[in-house]
């Protein structure tokens, strides 16, 4: 019971990584402004920085992907209830958790800019790896 609510939770935190990082890619991809009157200005900061890309792809759109395919991986585990596919889960959100830490040390130390909605995924991601600790020690 406690293993299909932990699951379930997962599943609402990437559902609202997804929400807030289709967001961010919207704005990105637009050339929109990021409004967000939490840290006066920091959300552009912080989209207008170096860091805010990957090879060129925007690390808002690397989210949408990543949030994406932990929803469809989720899904497909509720489905079949595979132990390859809760591998899949906990190996992907542990990553999402460690970039997720990496890019809060680049708003922090780097950039000196904070960014509500990069926070909100952030903190989803740290969560979300947590909860996959948490699943490890189920099994």
């Amino acid at each position: 019971m406690k293993k299909n609510l932990t699951i379930w939770v997962m599943l609402a935190l990437s559902i609202t990584g997804f929400v807030d990082s289709v967001y961010l890619a919207l704005k990105t991809l637009f050339g929109s402004p990021i409004t967000c009157s939490a840290f006066s200005g920091g959300c552009d900061i912080v989209a207008q920085s170096k860091y805010s890309d990957f090879l060129g792809v925007p690390i808002s759109m690397l989210g949408v992907l990543f949030y994406a395919a932990i929803i469809i991986v989720i899904t497909y585990y509720l489905q079949r209830r595979t132990i390859k596919s809760l591998e899949w889960i906990v190996y992907g959100l542990l990553f999402g958790g460690l970039f997720s830490l990496y890019l809060l040390a680049l708003q922090a130390f780097v950039i000196e800019a904070w960014c509500l909605y990069c926070i909100v995924a952030d903190a989803i991601g740290i969560a979300n790896a947590l909860l996959a600790i948490r699943l490890l020690r189920m099994k």
